[in-house]
């Protein structure tokens, strides 16, 4: 990837909390009451070749305890 590159990951839900994984690293997370929408630089989370991305609703406190 070139050093002029910024990849973003967006997340957005209603009414739920929500919590954007990008290779096991939690990168954001949305409240109701807080923000329902985000957008956040991710290329230091990214690895040549396939990446994971997750989003877990309704997740744990923090991360630690967020798939509890």
């Amino acid at each position: 990837m070139s050093k002029d590159t910024v990849v973003h990951a967006q997340i957005q839900a209603e009414g739920c909390t929500a919590e954007l994984y990008v290779n096991g690293f939690p990168v954001s997370r949305i409240h109701p009451d807080r923000t329902a929408f985000e957008s956040v630089a991710v290329e230091q989370y990214l690895i040549p070749g396939r990446n994971r991305i997750e989003l877990l609703v309704e997740p744990g406190s923090h991360p630690s305890v967020a798939r509890t």
